[in-house]
């Protein structure tokens, strides 16, 4: 069976975690006061008593400095009389003098000037978070979450009110975050924010590292809808990738590996309970066949191992700067052959010029995947975002198999169980294949005119092209093809080609005034204009 279907489209819309980081600390040459003792505490805003994570706590005039955990607590050396300092972004500071107490309850205090002149970024330009009348969260990359995250989304778990994300896979590392905002908003549309990258509405995650993301800016109310029709419904989320900025040459390396493990396993039959049913009379001596197999055990990667590395180079002047990264993720689940392997590259270039009225940006990004899609349980789907999600189906048979069935026979062979809806996952894992190969590709270019003062004129446009090919294999080893089937003893092979592509141009001329020191005008008009296609094909 093969088939050729194309069509176009207007407007497509426990963990163990050990991380690698180098830091260089200054050494000042001094005598530490005497009557050194630790301090202990705990850091929490004061307007909802919430504990802060991050937050940087030193000693005045020293080199002793640590940072609170994810539950705000603490624990510094310090000396009485000696001055401790805490400081959080978005918070004003607080200074307190070491006494006779060593346990500390820690309230900061907002920074609320500070707050109303952050700059947030919401549909097609900017406004300063006092300016802000709809409902628009912020998160930046200082208050991610820490640690290595298989999703961009999971940089921002927990951190936006109504915000839900989740991942229904578990620790799979090809299955995507399912991610809701407002709850259910349409029963026959789609309940997933529209995502926007750099301007880019529909931008592909795959495209996105943690260390090359600057901001999150999530557009929960019906302005959403306003900015970008009836694609912003469920909400939108604005997420802005790091730039090129005026200075000398920096390099940035980050890294970590990362092993997960099982917390803990469900409850099912082991050999001993299966024979102890046998003495029992429940179940039939013959269906005891000698073996204890632990399936579930079996079915787990004990030995998985993930790391990640990005490399960024930055700088330039005040009128051309840039800013590049490449990185290498290798991600292996908890499931045997259950793998991701990326790598790619993002860079970004900004130029000014005609006494700065003319500003140029361009962005280009390219990631490379090879996925190994079998553990688990493959899902043979036609549905390309189907087939990254695993059926679950290989664990299944780990609570429902025969424990006292050995996984091979005498002759090495594997022992396929005759039961109802059984099999030997081994067996598939041995004489299976399912992988899929990955190309995406991202350009965007931003041309924009400072016509007079207050005037601006500006052009966007970008390509992202997706490329995917799949291919799923069994062996006439499997048992499923074996004599007798449907299949007599033959092989069976299928392949996906998958090609999409979304063009972007948008135009806008905005204007913006203030009056009398404390009134301020703002007018944009605009258009846009998005194009997509989507080319399928299919044989087995």
């Amino acid at each position: 069976m093969n088939y050729l279907t194309y069509f176009t489209r207007g407007y497509t819309v426990l963990v163990v975690l050990f991380l690698v980081s180098a830091a260089a600390y200054g050494t000042a040459v001094s005598h530490l006061p005497i009557l050194q003792q630790t301090i202990t505490g705990k850091v929490v805003g004061a307007t909802d008593s919430l504990p802060l994570t991050g937050v940087t706590v030193a000693v005045k005039a020293t080199s002793r400095g640590t940072t609170t955990d994810d539950n705000g607590n603490f624990s510094i050396e310090a000396s009485k009389g000696e001055t401790i300092i805490f400081t959080y972004l978005g918070y004003q500071d607080q200074e307190i003098e070491v006494g006779d107490e060593q346990v500390l309850s820690i309230a900061l205090q907002p920074d609320d000037a500070q707050a109303l002149e952050e700059v947030v970024v919401v549909g097609y330009g900017t406004l300063r978070r006092k300016e802000v009348t709809s409902a628009v969260a912020t998160v930046r990359a200082e208050d991610f979450n820490a640690g290595g995250a298989r999703s961009p989304m999971d940089l921002i778990q927990g951190k936006v009110a109504g915000l839900n994300i989740t991942r229904t896979q578990g620790n799979n590392p090809n299955s995507s975050a399912a991610i809701q905002l407002r709850g259910v908003t349409s029963l026959t549309g789609s309940r997933t924010p529209l995502i926007v990258i750099d301007g880019i509405p529909g931008g592909s995650l795959d495209l996105l590292q943690q260390d090359d993301i600057e901001s999150f800016d999530v557009l929960k109310d019906g302005s959403a809808a306003a900015i970008y029709g009836t694609r912003g419904n469920a909400g939108v989320i604005l997420i802005t990738t790091k730039k090129g900025r005026e200075g000398e040459a920096r390099f940035d390396y980050s890294t970590y590996v990362q092993r997960e493990v099982v917390d803990r396993k469900p409850d099912f039959l082991k050999a001993s309970d299966f024979r102890e049913l046998i003495s029992q009379g429940l179940i039939s001596a013959d269906q005891d066949f000698g073996a204890s197999t632990d399936l579930y055990e079996e079915l787990v990667n004990r030995q998985n191992v993930s790391q990640y590395h990005n490399f960024a180079a930055s700088g330039g002047s005040a009128n051309t700067n840039y800013r590049a990264s490449v990185f290498f993720n290798d991600a292996n689940g908890i499931a045997k052959q259950s793998a991701r392997e990326q790598w790619g590259g993002r860079i970004n270039i900004n130029q000014r010029g005609l006494q700065d009225r003319l500003s140029m940006q361009v962005n280009l990004a390219a990631n490379f995947t090879k996925s190994n899609l079998l553990g688990g349980g493959f899902n043979n789907s036609d549905d390309p975002n189907a087939r990254v999600n695993s059926t679950g189906s290989d664990f299944e048979q780990a609570v429902q198999r025969n424990p006292t069935a050995p996984i091979y026979n005498e002759d090495g062979s594997f022992l396929e169980t005759q039961a109802y809806n059984n099999y030997n996952p081994i067996s598939r894992l041995a004489n299976r294949i399912a992988e899929r190969n990955q190309q995406v590709f991202s350009g965007d270019a931003k041309l924009t005119l400072d016509i007079i003062e207050g005037l601006s004129a500006s052009v966007f446009g970008s390509y992202v092209r997706t490329n995917l090919n799949d291919r799923f294999y069994r062996s006439t080893n499997d048992w499923e093809q074996r004599e007798g089937t449907d299949w007599q003893g033959m092989a069976y092979a299928a392949k996906w080609n998958d090609l999409s592509w979304t063009q972007t141009l948008e135009s806008t001329v905005d204007y913006h005034t203030t009056f009398n020191e404390d009134h301020s005008l703002t007018a944009l008009l605009g258009y846009s204009y998005q194009y997509g296609s989507v080319e399928r094909f299919n044989v087995n």
